[in-house]
């Protein structure tokens, strides 16, 4: 009687066993199924979004290099969409559309939607705007000030210089700014420079070192830092807004599958009117006459 007890018990704890191991083995398999299911979902999500990444991108550099007359027509929102390749779109003359070519066996359309318009300033604190850019050490700038009476440059380094020249029809202006902690190296002199003045951040002062410039009768400002780079901003002080500066381009990348949208990316660009990329300050030097 003790000896089938005894064996009843063992095949209790057997059948026990048996049990625990399929519910270990049925939990594995099933994080290892959703494991699997996940990679396997965020793969085409990853790949969908590089695909509408890229038509965005293409979409921008397309609009980077076409001629200014052709964003005059965009941004005037008068476009010849087809002059450039582009497609137009019924009842809108705002836009146009990039149309990607796919694979024959690729359910999925790619294009990017374009747009322009005309900007003046980048940045506005309270009331008053201004055009502020990023310069690394001996770069140029461009600023349209034509129609300007007094604009104000700032600048956000303390140990950078910046330099200017005010150009117009018939007369050329050039001077140097610098702070008065300017850590120069030892080397450089100081003389020539003009102060800027030191500034709270606040309306019209969007940086904390300005200098006023009376730009009457001039249609350009160039701007270069040295020494080291800084943010520079010109605020429009008369009148208050700033002529336009160029073109804000626009690229929507869109993924079409059966007619409907399934995923858009958008990406701003600003391009400036064509100049000279930098100051022309050289001299050529000779022992001999120079014929």
């Amino acid at each position: 009687m003790k000896g089938q007890f005894g064996k009843l018990n063992n095949n209790g704890q057997a059948l026990l066993f048996v049990l625990v191991a399929l519910t270990i083995a049925l939990s594995v398999g099933v994080a290892l199924s959703s494991r699997t299911l996940q990679l396997s979902s965020r793969a085409p999500r990853s790949d969908t979004s590089t695909r509408v990444f890229a038509a965005a991108e293409g979409g921008i550099d397309r609009l980077l290099d076409q001629p200014t007359r052709f964003l005059d027509r965009l941004s005037s929102k008068t476009p010849d969409c087809t002059e450039m390749g582009f497609t137009p779109i019924a009842g809108d003359s705002t836009r146009c559309i990039l149309n990607f070519t796919k694979a024959a066996s690729d359910e999925i359309e790619s294009r990017a939607v374009l747009s322009s318009q005309t900007f003046n300033h980048t940045g506005i604190i309270g009331s008053t705007s201004y055009y502020a850019v990023d310069l690394s050490p001996n770069q140029t700038k461009n600023i349209e000030i034509t129609g300007m009476s007094l604009i104000r440059l700032c600048w956000e380094n303390a140990n950078a210089a910046v330099e200017y020249i005010l150009y117009g029809p018939s007369v050329t202006e050039r001077n140097f700014l610098k702070t008065s902690v300017s850590a120069f190296i030892s080397n450089i002199s100081s003389t020539g420079f003009t102060d800027g003045t030191s500034e709270a951040v606040r309306e019209g002062y969007p940086l904390p070192y300005c200098h006023d410039i009376t730009v009457i009768g001039m249609t350009g400002l160039r701007v270069r830092t040295f020494f080291q780079g800084s943010r520079i901003a010109v605020v429009p002080v008369n009148p208050t807004s700033l002529p336009t500066q160029g073109y804000r381009l626009y690229s929507r990348g869109e993924l079409v599958q059966d007619g409907d949208i399934s995923t858009t990316k958008a990406i701003v660009v600003y391009r400036s009117f064509n100049t000279a990329p930098s100051f022309f300050d050289y001299a050529l030097f000779s022992n001999n006459d120079v014929p």
